[in-house]
């Protein structure tokens, strides 16, 4: 039989390498298995060609992200698993280094970030961050040292390296004892809760975080009339305390500050339904008490996204502070009528303010009575409660006063930009130019205890020149093309008559803002600030966050994000705030800074009752839109 095969010779080297080469080319061709598609390519079913950003979001012009944790394959797990217990244990190596060496200040601002439930990857961030440079702290830290730290660019908090370790002030366990600053009674005032403890700590820290800023309420008095358990006393009142209880229930870690166990829109939420049903009680009465309490409900409602109730509180409220200054006109040289006085100028102060932020023309006028003069005092001194450190001169009269003639420009400046109608341009420009001459007029005004933040570094004082720097915010977005004369006025930024042509006025100002959350955050740590610190740093955010690739607005940004971040923590209408920015932040196509990338990771919407907090809360859209050169709902 013939054989039919064709014998096999051997290939020549040169066609097996060809042929080798044809293999290899071919194999290239093959598509390579991923073991992780990203998001996009999932969701429309495509193959994904691997590494983000993979070939199909290049060409559709799509976000390309990754879950790694979708990845079930076993070594990829025991991979990922493995890089999170080491950096698991980086950061307790870390934390316990920090507790073991650092000053009883950054122990308690740590201790205070825990207690907060802070997430692993902000204590994290915190760590890294406040780091010291040399091997040791300092053993405090000085509104000096501050100011010299902010002009020569270091914030974080480091000591001289000539500073031996063995100088430390070693931290005393016995120092966190939360001692209140004013023991105060439960009953008579409310029946959410008998513990005189817990409303002792809930008063001290409404006093410490909230009152020294709009400061419109006597403290004296009321602590007096508190005290008495006497429901005829005029200072006090059961609606009143409640509602002072539902928002210092805001800066509480304590159980029972919560109406619903760790539920965060729930805070104060039991003694805010107390001021409720209490207020229904009063049956139109105009009182001091009532007025005082109409103007906290009107806050508490706008922090906790009550949009409806906040409205009709407000109204009440403005109503309420006509009626009280009908029923005492003007003044008598008495005691009474001077704590009258001041606290009608108070409740001008947050009605300006809230004006301010919600683009709206102011509900009080200007009130037709003498402003209380100020008295600069060394026993007027503010507690950091409850962090238990030695406390600093208030400086509350001299803010007050100051205050009270800046609302003044704010109340014309919001009937300009926020009134009906829109005037001339050749007007605006007018008016805006008188804007800065009253404002370079009051601010040579300002007593030498005000003049430099950097040096009085009390909350309520770096607050009040937040919202200065806000106001100049709103005209220079209102009206880019008049500045203020920098031969004449210090409110110019800039150190020579020429300003750099890559920066504005508007910029520079968040700039400052920044500057000044970080030194309330490197003096007192980021998780209690005044209330209006929410509305500067939404401000700032929002005015940066086209000009990000400018160094110092990304440095500033990141900043202020860190800070939005800690208020969003504890704040409904702060998580709400922070999502604003970053929803406006995709809308313009705006990348996230990276280096804060961890720690807003998986971030969801605020849910409040059945909405979402952040579609509903019309302060936080007001914000963007009213301190910006838009006025846009959203």
């Amino acid at each position: 039989m013939t054989d039919i095969h064709r014998p096999l010779a051997p290939v020549p080297r040169g066609a097996r390498r060809e042929r080798n080469g044809d293999d290899a080319c071919e194999q290239s061709k093959k598509r390579t298995n991923i073991g992780v598609a990203c998001t996009t390519c999932k969701t429309r079913k495509l193959k994904c060609s691997g590494a983000p950003p993979c070939q199909n979001c290049l060409k559709h012009d799509v976000e390309c992200t990754v879950d790694n944790t979708s990845d079930r394959r076993r070594k990829s797990g025991i991979k990922r698993k493995l890089e999170t217990l080491e950096d698991r244990k980086d950061l307790l190596l870390s934390l316990v280094r920090t507790l073991r060496d650092s000053t009883d200040r950054r122990v308690l601002h740590l201790l205070d970030l825990i207690h907060s439930d802070a997430s692993l990857a902000e204590i994290q961030f915190y760590l890294d961050e406040e780091r010291p440079r040399s091997g040791s702290e300092r053993k405090k830290a000085t509104p000096k040292s501050l100011g010299w730290e902010l002009r020569n660019g270091n914030m974080n908090g480091a000591q001289s390296e000539s500073e031996s370790p063995a100088t430390r002030t070693m931290f005393e366990p016995k120092q966190l004892a939360d001692v209140p600053l004013f023991d105060v009674p439960a009953a008579p005032w409310t029946n959410v809760t008998q513990d005189v403890r817990f409303v002792s700590q809930l008063m001290s820290l409404w006093f410490a975080w909230f009152h020294p800023f709009f400061n419109w309420l006597d403290r004296d008095l009321f602590i007096r009339d508190m005290r008495s358990g006497d429901l005829k006393a005029r200072c006090c009142s059961p609606f009143l305390v409640n509602a002072m209880l539902a928002l210092a229930c805001m800066h509480s870690n304590s159980v029972q500050a919560y109406a619903i166990p760790r539920d965060m829109a729930s805070r104060g939420a039991h003694f805010y339904d107390e001021a409720k049903r209490l207020f229904a009680g009063e049956e139109g009465r105009i009182t001091l008490a009532t007025t005082q309490a109409l103007g906290l409900l009107s806050v508490y409602a706008s922090l906790t996204c009550k949009d409806r109730s906040g409205w009709i509180y407000r109204n009440n409220f403005a109503f309420a502070v006509d009626e009280l200054s009908k029923q005492h006109p003007l003044s008598r040289p008495t005691a009474h009528h001077r704590v009258i006085d001041h606290i009608i100028w108070g409740l001008f102060n947050i009605a300006t303010l809230k004006a301010l932020a919600s683009c709206k023309v102011p509900t009080i006028k200007i009130p037709n009575r003498p402003l209380p003069l100020p008295m600069c005092s060394a026993e007027d001194v503010w507690h950091p409660y409850p962090l238990q450190l030695e406390g600093l001169q208030a400086h509350t009269s001299c803010v007050f006063h100051a205050l009270c003639g800046l609302n003044r420009i704010v109340h014309d400046l919001a009937w300009v930009f926020f009134g009906r109608g829109n005037p001339p341009r050749a007007d605006l420009e007018a008016k805006t130019e008188d804007f800065y001459a009253r404002l370079r007029d009051w601010e040579d005004r300002l007593p030498t205890c005000l003049r430099e933040p950097e040096e009085t570094q009390v909350p309520h004082v770096l607050c009040f020149h937040m919202y200065y720097y806000c106001i100049c915010i709103t005209l220079a977005q209102h009206a880019p093309s008049i500045k203020p004369d920098p031969d004449n006025t210090s409110l110019s930024p800039f150190p020579n008559p020429i300003a750099p042509s890559h920066d504005t006025l508007d910029l520079f100002y968040a700039r400052r803002i920044s500057t000044l959350t970080r030194i309330h955050r490197t003096a007192w740590g980021t998780d209690r600030i005044p209330v209006p610190n929410m509305l500067w740093m939404t401000t700032a955010l929002l005015t940066l966050l086209p000009n990000l690739s400018n160094p110092q607005n990304r440095e500033a940004f990141i900043n202020l994000a860190v800070s939005a971040k800690a208020s969003a923590r504890r704040w409904v209408v702060g998580k709400a705030k922070l999502e604003l920015v970053q929803r406006q932040a995709r809308e313009m196509g705006v990348e996230w800074p990276v280096e804060i990338g961890a720690l807003f990771a998986g971030e969801e919407e605020v849910q409040v009752g059945d909405r979402v907090g952040v579609a509903s809360v019309s302060s936080v859209s007001s914000v963007s839109s009213g301190l910006g050169r838009k006025r846009t709902k959203v």
